[in-house]
């Protein structure tokens, strides 16, 4: 009798943690953060100039809580249940800020930044028990730091260095002297139990949508998660200046950092040729399912529609710890994603954690929330 009882309990054990090992493994989530500006200052918990260091740092012990935390039950992945591990942590640039007057050069930021993110202060787990990995693009201030600005005199290509030779992975690491902006391309992409994460130079201009029509044909329809810089419709002045010489100048003001001419000649002007171009793509290439973008610096769950209308993309905006266009006059609105995918069903919920909504460490909460279908 107590043999069949214990043996009873034992495998009512283990068929529990069959089962979580079943929910872990039909779930894919990552935490979503982007344009972190090392070189700014901003008041922060009552104090002016707060150093960005110090706020990024604040975010990432935010961040390291997030494990033992309930989600929301507000209908979406994941509703009411611990947060648990994360797969990856994914930031799309603006690591570091232009090193104008007055700030810090690129190399002294993105030196903060690896201390901070990569020097072990995070600690998120991923179901392995393993550091989370960070998938890392590059933002419009790496590529302007690398290719000069109007209002930078000294170029500093640094950050896109370090990210190329993280990410890329090449061979023989990159330097300073060797890396080739133009053609040297941080563009790259891995799947994950059955979602494909692709992410862009900055934007999908002409040259990123070869890379990404050709690995696109290796995934066959796998549900694909685009990461870039840019939002779908992409700054004007980040285009090749159509003026002149074509280069970069204070009274055209384009950045030269995205490889096709503008069709616009001032930057006031919405360049709808690479609008529409853009439309053609995803129209022609359905198994892209959503869009993660920072640059605009304000948490947002919006579909993009495309030129005339013809497409139903959703797309997944976040806030910046330093620029927020909201979070930087409130910083109670401060806030990352948290992205819970169903590999089973198929959906998708992305949520915004408020990680300082009571103006003081462990204070945050969880805000707005969306979820769409992957099928």
């Amino acid at each position: 009798m107590r043999y069949n009882f214990f043996t009873r309990c034992i495998s009512l054990l283990l068929i529990s943690l069959l089962g979580a090992v079943i929910c872990l493994a039909d779930t894919l989530q990552f935490v979503y953060v982007s344009d972190l500006h090392y070189g700014l200052n901003r008041t922060f918990r009552g104090r002016e100039l707060t150093a960005s260091c110090l706020v990024n740092r604040a975010m990432i012990d935010e961040i390291n809580r997030l494990p033992g935390l309930d989600f929301p039950p507000d209908g979406g992945v994941k509703a009411g249940k611990r947060v648990g591990a994360t797969d990856y942590l994914i930031i799309t640039g603006d690591i570091t800020n232009r090193a104008q007057k007055n700030i810090q050069s690129a190399t002294a930021s993105w030196h903060q930044f690896e201390k901070d993110w990569l020097g072990g202060r995070l600690t998120l787990k991923n179901e392995e028990g393993k550091l989370a990995p960070l998938l890392i693009a590059i933002g419009n201030h790496e590529a302007s730091n690398a290719v000069g600005h109007y209002k930078v005199a000294v170029r500093d290509n640094t950050p896109c260095v370090a990210i190329y030779n993280i990410m890329m992975r090449p061979l023989q690491p990159l330097t300073t002297s060797t890396f080739n902006y133009d053609k040297d391309k941080i563009n790259f992409s891995l799947t994950a139990k059955g979602i494909h994460l692709a992410f862009l130079q900055l934007w999908a201009d002409s040259v990123e949508r070869r890379w990404l029509a050709e690995d696109l044909k290796k995934t066959g329809n796998l549900p694909t998660l685009v990461f870039a810089h840019d939002q779908p419709e992409a700054v004007t002045r980040h285009f090749i200046n159509p003026n002149g010489r074509h280069d970069i100048n204070s009274t055209d003001k384009f950045e030269n950092i995205l490889t096709d001419t503008c069709s616009v000649r001032t930057t006031a002007e919405r360049p709808e040729r690479e609008y529409r171009q853009l439309t053609a793509f995803l129209e022609t290439h359905p198994a892209v399912k959503a869009w993660f973008h920072g640059h605009e610096n304000y948490t947002q769950f919006y579909n993009w529609k495309g030129t005339d209308g013809i497409l139903d993309l959703p797309v997944f905006r976040v806030d910046s710890p330093m620029k927020g266009e909201i979070s930087s006059h409130d910083d109670t609105r401060l806030a990352f994603l948290v992205v819970t995918i169903d590999t089973t069903t198929m959906q998708l919920t992305a949520r915004e954690y408020l990680w300082n909504a009571g103006d003081k460490p462990a204070s945050g909460r969880w805000g707005e929330s969306c979820t769409v279908g992957l099928k």
